[in-house]
Order: structure tokens, then sequence, then C-alpha cells
């Protein structure tokens, strides 16, 4: 008895260790047979291991995550919220409700909130608003929306990218604390769907109520102001950057400046914020050659074309030549 227990805790061992060393599908489905060949195929813990690699691996197979589910009798709530994690934000984003529903169908689980945040991710891809409120009113009743951020952020983003920005900016006003990524949500939404000032008047309650602006919220006001040519506002935020610190080396805001003052009319101060970058990328390159093609000066435009390549390296794409 005490030998047919050794040998079953060797090769248990055996076959986590070889679950731990997949690193592409040629070497997990050899893992597999392995599991299955010891009778470990049908454990929750070990199966967990192999069917988080096939989902969520970059060199996972998420077909093959499927299979490896479908033939576990009793999938434990990890099992389900890793193909309703891994379908979100998959080709098939549809298929994360699939198995949520699958998962609110069993008598002995119930979907927790990483299953509601990234079944809502799945009707976000979609852009499915119907199920999508659905998944509204459960969180709702389950009360994840007053307790859970990512659950409130996905809620926020369905109704952002859906276009239905009342709703998007009616649950915003109901969470508690909001966070940074919140904000910048309801933010960008108002801004994608051509609503700027109303993207603006967001990040400037956000100062009021003491909050402050990463990076990100940062970049997003500035694209507010261009859209509207809202210089006074938009020098403000430069100054604001100016004495917060670590906010004037992101490469990210100092592109918005680019095209925050490009778009305002002031290609003197566009210049002066590009060349006052620590760091840029070929987008910030690509900002500053649409910039100076937008006011006339086509010979500085074909310039900067050329210093990129020199003073940073960098080779034009396809974005850089459609600014030029």
């Amino acid at each position: 008895m005490k030998r047919v227990a050794y040998t079953r805790i060797k090769a248990w061992k055996r076959c986590m260790s070889l679950a731990q060393c997949c690193t592409t599908m040629r070497t997990l489905k050899p893992t597999h047979a392995v599991f299955i060949t010891h009778g470990l195929h049908l454990n929750n813990l070990v199966v967990s291991k192999l069917l988080a690699f096939c989902a969520l691996s970059n060199s996972g197979s998420l077909r093959y995550a499927s299979l490896i589910f479908h033939q576990v009798p009793a999938p434990n709530a990890y099992m389900y919220n890793t193909l309703i994690r891994a379908h979100s934000a998959g080709s098939n984003p549809h298929l994360s409700m699939y198995y949520f529903q699958l998962m609110s169908k069993q008598i002995d689980l119930e979907p927790d909130n990483f299953s509601f945040h990234f079944a809502i991710l799945g009707c976000v891809n979609c852009g499915w608003i119907g199920p999508g409120r659905q998944m509204h009113c459960l969180v709702v009743k389950n009360g994840l929306v007053a307790a859970d951020a990512h659950v409130q952020t996905a809620v926020v983003r369905l109704y952002v990218e859906c276009g239905v920005l009342v709703d998007a900016h009616k649950v915003f006003d109901e969470i508690p604390e909001r966070d940074m990524v919140q904000w910048n949500v309801i933010m960008n939404g108002y801004v994608k769907r051509g609503l700027a000032a109303e993207g603006l008047r967001v990040f400037q309650d956000m100062l009021v109520r003491g909050f402050e602006p990463d990076g990100f919220c940062v970049a997003t006001g500035l694209a507010a102001c261009a859209h509207l040519g809202a210089l006074w506002q938009g020098k403000w935020i430069h100054e604001y950057v100016r004495k917060r610190e670590g906010l004037n080396s992101d490469v990210f805001i100092g592109t918005a400046l680019v095209d925050m003052y490009a778009k305002c009319g002031c290609i003197d101060l566009a210049v002066e914020a590009f060349e006052g970058m620590g760091k840029r990328n070929v987008v910030s390159w690509s900002a500053m050659i649409g910039a100076y093609g937008v006011h006339g000066y086509a010979a500085d435009a074909i310039s900067c074309l050329e210093r990129m390549q020199v003073d940073d390296g960098i080779k034009p794409d396809g974005v850089v030549f459609l600014g030029y």
C-alpha cells in the first residue's frame, strides 16, 4: 500500500514538473499524454496548469484548451474563469458568454467577480449592448458594482464602447471610489465620440476632486483640447505637466502636446514641445511631421523624416507616411 502511494506521489511530482516546463504546444501535448497515462487527466489541479497555458499563453492554443476543458467531468471555477477570460480577448469573444452561461448552470458553482469582469469584456468586444445590460443587472444584484473596481470599469467600458455615454456616466457617477483607469475610460469615451468638451469637463472635475491624473489621463485631456482648439486649457495642462514630477518625460504626453499645439495653430510651440522630449517614438515623429505638413512646411517635414532615422534610428512606417 505504501509503495502504491509512493508511486502515485512520484508520478504526481513528475507530471507537475513537466507541466511547469511547457513552453510550446509541441511540449505540452506529450505532457498531456503523460497525464492521461498516469490517470491525472481528471485531476482538476493538475489539468488547470495545462488549461491555463493553452488558453492564456501566446504560445498556447485556445482550441486545445477547450478540448481539455470538455474532457474534465467537473471543471472548477478557475477553469471556467480561465476560458471566459481567454475568449473575452480572443477572436471569438462571444464564447466568453457561452462559458459564463455554462458556469451559471452548475449547481455547485457560482460566477464570481472574475467571471463577471471577463464576461462583460466579452460583450464589449462583441459590441453586445443587450447581453451587456443583462450582465450589468446581474452584477448590481450581486453587489459587485459597489465592491469590485474591475467589474465597475468593465461596465463603464461596455456603455462607452457601445456609444451609450449617458448610461456610462451614470454608472461612473455611482462608483464610490474611482481610480485612474475609470476616469480615463469615461474621458476617452467622450473624446472618441466627438464630445471633447464633455471629456475636458471630466478632466477638470477630476482635478477639482483632488485626483492626480496619470500620463494616460493627461494625454486624453490634451487630446480633448486638440479637438476643441482649446489653446488656453492646453497651455494650462502643459504647465501642470511641468510641475508634476515624472510626467514631463512621458512620451505619450509629449506626443499629445505636439498634436495639441499643432491643431491649435501654434507650430512654434509644437516644435518646442517636440524638441524638449527626452524620448521619442514613431508616433511622436509622425505627429511632428504631420504638424509641419498641415501648416505648409513641406521642407521641414522632409527634414524631420530624415532626422528620425539619424537621431533616433527609427525607420518610417505607414503611420509616418500617412502623416506626411
